[in-house]
């Protein structure tokens, strides 16, 4: 088949919705489809995360500028310039990555009677606690429209409209295979933090948690990795509570078994998720990890006491402070053993991920 995925923004951006877009036009490009993904951009698209197959071609739509807000006359000049492209390339089937990308395709996917996924990679969550909340209705009407919704868990289905639900299924992101790492011997004990420096994985309540447990006497270091708007409050943040010898923050890397394998245990204190990538490969190599009980993604991943700890979000940092003491004595004691961690992903493996993708794609085509 030929396939097309749509997404706001892809060049060099780093973060879980690019990668995975990588990993699974990638996996089709091998099995012999045909991927042409096409985002926003200016012209010459760079995705950040780099794979080898020639069977995968990336355009950016270059009508406007991707990061700021559209006037009409901009939506209505790129939706001229989809449809033709669309009607160029001829494609079986269509994918839109997040409602940002469906809002922008679905009238052009339509006139060129190209069925159109799309895939939601957030929990419904972000509906609720993001400004997103005020036009939720608006959203939910608009996803009608698309020939099928794929969710990461089925549970995220009860928390859409009852009139959307038939149209779902869930197909959770893929893991890449690691090499588990079985035994790791730190001379301190590494909490470790990779992604986004953003609001939603709430990196600054982060670095407050860790300092308060450093005060309390706890002596594990703090590695950051990754980039974001946040960036200079974190270190402005390390300055103030003097954790220069303790916190480090180091570029984003596309390796992340380079960040894993030096990592005693992962730390995710978002406010919402969808399904967290670097969550579920620090699992899969056998990384202990601690985040929220109530955020979604995680909770979903991580089984409390079996693969990692899940504590209440009691709304101050103190919380945060305990829960790291809390996995760092469970660790070290091995009451989380890393070949439980490992094996509690074992449903997630990749290839039935994209069966699952590939079967969805063969049957709506």
């Amino acid at each position: 088949m030929k396939i097309l995925f749509f997404t706001r923004q892809i060049d060099n951006v780093v973060g879980g919705l690019e990668r995975q877009i990588n990993s699974i036009v990638e996996e089709l490009a091998n099995r012999g489809h045909e991927l042409v993904v096409i985002s926003l951009d200016k012209r010459d698209v760079k995705s950040f995360y780099k794979n080898n197959s020639k069977n995968i071609r990336w355009i950016g739509l270059d009508v406007g500028d991707v990061s700021a807000v559209a006037s009409n006359r901009i939506r209505i000049k790129r939706q001229i310039k989809l449809l033709k492209l669309i009607r160029q390339e001829k494609p079986d089937i269509a994918v839109s990555f997040m409602i940002g990308a469906f809002y922008f395709s679905r009238i052009p996917s339509f006139l060129a009677k190209v069925p159109l996924i799309l895939s939601e990679r957030n929990s419904p969550d972000m509906y609720r606690l993001t400004s997103a909340k005020k036009i939720q209705y608006i959203h939910f009407f608009a996803m009608i429209f698309a020939r099928k919704i794929t969710i990461q868990f089925e549970n995220y289905k009860y928390k859409y409209p009852f009139w959307l639900r038939n149209k779902m299924i869930a197909i959770p992101n893929s893991t890449i295979k690691l090499e588990p790492i079985l035994d790791l011997k730190n001379t301190n004990f590494n909490f470790v933090f990779a992604g986004r420096f953003s609001f939603q994985k709430q990196i600054l309540r982060l670095i407050k948690g860790f300092s308060q447990y450093r005060n309390a006497g706890g002596l594990g270091i703090f590695s950051i990795y990754g980039r974001g708007d946040q960036q200079k409050q974190m270190e402005k943040m390390i300055l103030d509570f003097n954790l220069g010898d303790h916190v480090k923050i180091y570029p984003a890397n596309p390796n992340i078994e380079e960040i894993l394998k030096k990592a005693d245990a992962l730390c995710l204190f978002s406010i919402w998720e969808g399904f967290p990538n670097v969550l579920a490969e620090a699992l899969s190599s056998g990384v202990p990890s601690i985040g929220f009980r109530n955020c979604d993604g995680v909770n979903e991943l991580i089984i409390d006491g079996i693969n990692g700890v899940l504590i209440e979000d009691e709304g101050d940092e103190i919380c945060i402070a305990n829960g790291l003491a809390k996995i760092e004595r469970a660790v070290q004691s091995k009451k989380i053993n890393r070949t439980d961690v490992v094996n509690s992903m074992s449903k997630y493996s990749s290839n039935l991920i994209y069966d699952k993708w590939e079967k969805l794609l063969i049957n709506i085509a």
